[in-house]
């Protein structure tokens, strides 16, 4: 039993000058200049080769579930993307699924609040969707 904790004692040694030679090194390092600011602005780019369709759009049931979304037909995968009322120009950003958008010839259901940001009423609307992906920019100041 005493031999095991020696074993152990003569293995942590050369673990712990290690890591006192870790603290010496990174105290050794140059402090960065107090006046320089960096800072990240992510920004929605869109991406069409990512996803882009276009088709009429209805209005979702008022009892579905609140928020800003939309469900399209053949989706790989959940998207977040930029539907657009192709009449109008107004736009909306939404959680894109995939599933049966519904009734009336409509490729495309959205919810009850991405379609009043849409001016979209009882009848089917044409949109354009557009899929987005947050880029980061570096600001430096």
């Amino acid at each position: 039993m005493a031999q095991g904790r020696h074993s152990r004692a003569i293995l942590t040694l050369p673990l712990l000058a290690a890591l006192s030679g870790c603290a010496a090194l990174s105290a050794s390092a140059p402090e960065p200049d107090a006046g320089a600011h960096v800072a990240l602005a992510f920004e929605d780019k869109p991406r069409p080769d990512v996803l882009s369709r276009s088709g009429p759009a209805i209005r979702g049931k008022e009892t579905e579930a609140a928020g800003l979304w939309g469900v399209v037909s053949r989706l790989p995968h959940p998207e977040r993307a930029l539907v657009e009322n192709a009449a109008t120009g107004a736009s909306v950003v939404v959680a894109l699924y995939a599933g049966t958008p519904g009734a009336r010839g409509a490729a495309i259901r959205l919810s009850p609040e991405a379609a009043d940001r849409l001016g979209l009423l009882d009848a089917p609307v044409e949109v354009r969707i557009t899929a987005l992906r947050r880029e980061a920019e570096i600001l430096a100041k």
